[in-house]
């Protein structure tokens, strides 16, 4: 077992962008959120970060590089803001997007930003393009998103009927995932380049993309 950052209490977001380099965002003590890095697999960490503007906001982390991440915060008025950093958390911009959006749930940067994303309407997918975001709405409420490439990425959650929903994404259109035996609603996702798994409260589902 390894040790997380210094002094934190709860690791609540991890992105690697290998297997030894990964970026972290924990809580400490008084509520503090903060951005951490390690380059050994989690045997040592980066002095830890503070990012006062995520206090008390969901957030979501995404690192292109060791230096390079992307974290999207929502407010509890439900309002999403997204944030670059080039330079490991030292400074941070904000990036644009759309004033319609309550959620952010899942977030991939690797060339342009894909986001799974939720409005008043329900859940989409919204890729960045140039500077704005093109959306494509799902049919379903979605939960979790995965990246296999820039431009594929696999989506899961539940129908209204609280059945399990599975739906790929490509640049190309939106198409649904047929599901057998899956009895309760898709809560996750992760995908490697040739194989995506999904889980439920009672189910694991493997897919190759």
């Amino acid at each position: 077992a390894l040790a997380g950052p210094a002094g934190g209490l709860v690791i609540r977001n991890l992105s690697c962008v290998s297997g030894a380099v990964c970026t972290a965002i924990d809580q400490a003590t008084h509520g503090l959120t903060r951005l951490s890095r390690t380059t050994n697999a989690g045997a040592h960490w980066s002095a830890p970060r503070t990012l006062a503007w995520a206090l008390n906001a969901t957030t979501v982390l995404d690192c292109v590089s060791a230096q390079n991440c992307y974290v999207a915060t929502t407010s509890a008025q439900h309002l999403v803001t997204l944030r670059e950093t080039l330079n490991g958390g030292a400074t941070w911009r904000t990036v644009a997007t759309p004033a319609t959006w309550t959620s952010l749930s899942s977030l991939n940067c690797d060339t342009t930003c894909t986001a799974l994303v939720s409005n008043a309407t329900g859940s989409s997918v919204a890729v960045q393009y140039k500077l704005k975001w093109v959306a494509t709405p799902l049919k379903f409420t979605a939960s979790a998103m995965s990246c296999v490439t820039p431009t594929t990425c696999l989506v899961v959650g539940h129908q209204a009927n609280q059945s399990a929903a599975m739906a790929k994404w490509q640049l190309i259109g939106l198409s649904d995932v047929s599901l057998s035996y899956v009895p309760t609603p898709l809560t996750n996702v992760a995908c490697e380049p040739n194989l995506c798994v999904a889980v439920g409260v009672t189910t694991t589902v493997a897919l190759q993309p």
